[in-house]
């Protein structure tokens, strides 16, 4: 089974074509991350692939399962998505442990449902291994942009409840994870990511970013996203060359990797 596949999926609003006869294939074990010009279409494309938004033409399969014809509260209970806007969505007085509890029926705020001890040692697991167990009680709107981002996919990562079964997230799909951090903020983050790449129980883990410098290590793939199009898809080392990354953003810049980590500049 392929965690993802795209055939030739469009998406139209207004006449306005914000992806274009896209096809795509994510294996099973993969971990792409998907970069672009603002505008071209990353992050409608977590929408499709979180079953949070249909093509307008094509075919998109998740997790063996058919947008359309599926039931897409059984399909959400095995994907995880973290997303900035998120962040601006929940309650600034709900501590860090309940905003991760949430993540097991998707819920914005924790008083819908009831919540018992074994959610609660998850959820302080889920935030051991973000370094932010010692911040399980305190108000999220107090935390700082760094933590709250790692709540955020410790949250996604949260076992999905799926009518009486609970599941374990098999995809996770990260909209852009490191924006608006600082340099200590942002690796941070890029250490617990790269943790994460290395969870088995994830099939796949689909990442958008804008900047080749916030690729964390354990990214297997990557595709270059411009006005709604993949210009090049593939194995990581393939995909970023000097050519290709100039051509996506439409400037002259170089390409480079060292020691793991992935750094761009202008010519």
């Amino acid at each position: 089974m392929e965690p993802l596949r795209f055939d030739q999926v469009g998406i139209t609003r207004s006449a306005h074509k914000l992806i274009n006869n896209l096809s795509w294939k994510v294996a099973s074990g993969q971990r792409w991350v998907i970069l672009g010009p603002n505008g071209s279409g990353k992050t409608t494309i977590l929408m499709l692939a979180s079953a949070r938004l249909f093509p307008s033409s094509g075919t998109v399969e998740i997790l063996g399962c058919k947008l359309g014809k599926t039931d897409t509260r059984y399909l959400k209970s095995r994907i995880g998505l973290s997303a900035p806007l998120e962040s601006r969505m929940f309650s600034a007085t709900g501590t860090a442990i309940e905003m991760v509890m949430t993540g097991k029926y998707g819920d914005l705020a924790p008083w819908w449902h009831h919540y018992d001890s074994q959610d609660k040692r998850h959820a302080l697991l889920l935030l051991g291994q973000a370094e932010l167990e010692e911040k399980a009680e305190e108000a999220f709107g107090v935390l700082s942009e760094g933590e709250r981002q790692k709540v955020l996919i410790a949250r996604a990562l949260m076992p999905r409840q799926a009518g009486f079964a609970t599941r374990e997230v098999e995809l996770l799909l990260l909209d852009e994870p490191s924006a608006g951090l600082d340099l200590g903020g942002r690796e941070h983050l890029l250490a617990y990511l790269e943790n994460i790449m290395k969870n088995p129980q994830l099939s796949a883990v689909v990442m958008v970013t804008h900047h080749t410098e916030q690729i964390p290590l354990g990214i297997s793939h990557a595709a270059l996203l411009k006005k709604g199009e993949f210009m090049a898809q593939g194995p990581i080392e393939e995909v970023l060359s000097d050519s290709n990354i100039s051509e996506c953003f439409d400037i002259q810049l170089k390409i480079r990797y060292e020691k793991g980590r992935w750094w761009t500049a202008r010519l």
